[in-house]
């Protein structure tokens, strides 16, 4: 008999347990409002989450100003072998500025900046994610969405990268969408950590600015405003006085930048409704010694451009 109750208490702390388990993956993350608050950025790896901030404003500062964070995200979904990664984010308004540096080359390599990414990337010296699995983002903001991206190494910028099996949705129901996405020069000015007195060589040469980068994923955008998206090259003349700023400056020059571009993806960006009048979509790239896209397509799969006045 004792051994038939030991039995029952067991299998009842079992389910439980595997309730409450099973319960916390399901819960709501409550976001909370602060410049500080998330300067890591929100993580969504292997699980379906919705994140709460209905009526609030909401920033996402990732600044990683040390060698030793790696890449910068603000955003980031990822499937796993056995799971998706499926992050629905409600708030009022969302302020994205992400921000990295340059590696040390010994521990940790040059790695992105992406101010929403979905899908596997190399992060903190190691490739996180699997791409058999979903990376899903649904951002819904009451008014503007604002994603800043800037890269100061040999790696790119992303305003938004959905890659194989992303899906990225975010819409403004009262406001506008704005996108910017930049490459600059690391040194001492912003990162007091690994720099004296010089800008540290970091293959700027080898780095891009892309406002959207579809890449085998998709992305869909949707404003009752107007959605704004821009690429450029940051102007870093005030460096001028760092040994070798030439040099490096001459290097950073080097690349292509793209405003959209789309490979093998999918791509939907509308603004405006049927009841107000409104709706512009605005891309603009800028490069000096590359070349510079406003809409890149290479074997897209859609390509959607819908604007409503």
């Amino acid at each position: 008999m004792a051994r038939k109750k030991n039995l029952e208490r067991a299998v009842v702390l079992g389910l439980l347990l595997s309730t409450s388990v099973y319960s916390s993956a399901w819960a709501d993350v409550v976001l909370i409002e602060g410049e500080n608050a998330y300067p890591e950025g929100l993580r969504i790896q292997g699980v379906t989450e919705t994140y709460s901030g209905e009526g609030k404003n909401i920033t996402i500062n990732a600044h990683n100003d040390s060698i030793l964070l790696g890449a910068s995200l603000g955003i980031w979904s990822l499937g796993t072998s056995v799971a998706d990664g499926n992050g629905t984010i409600n708030v009022g308004s969302l302020n994205i500025d992400v921000r990295n540096y340059i590696g040390d080359d010994l521990l940790v390599q040059d790695e992105i900046s992406a101010g929403i990414l979905a899908g596997p990337e190399r992060v903190d010296s190691s490739w996180q994610g699997n791409d058999s699995h979903n990376a899903i983002v649904t951002l819904n903001s009451d008014n503007d969405v604002n994603i800043s991206a800037l890269t100061r190494n040999g790696k790119s910028s992303y305003g938004i990268y959905s890659k194989t099996k992303g899906d990225v949705n975010v819409s403004s129901n009262n406001g506008s969408i704005t996108i910017n996405a930049s490459k600059g020069l690391s040194s001492y000015k912003y990162d007091v950590v690994i720099h004296e007195a010089y800008i540290r060589d970091a293959d700027y040469a080898n780095s891009q600015a892309y406002g959207l980068n579809a890449e085998n994923g998709k992305i869909t955008l949707s404003a009752d405003n107007n959605i704004s998206i821009s690429a450029f090259i940051k102007d870093d003349s005030d460096l001028s006085w760092y040994d070798d700023y030439e040099n490096y400056n001459n290097a950073l020059q080097e690349s292509d930048i793209y405003a959209v571009s789309n490979t093998n993806g999918t791509i939907d960006l509308s603004t405006g409704n049927e009841n107000e009048t409104g709706g512009i979509i605005s891309l603009s790239a800028t490069a000096n010694k590359g070349n510079a896209y406003g809409l890149d397509s290479y074997r897209g799969k859609k390509i959607f451009l819908m604007a409503v006045r």
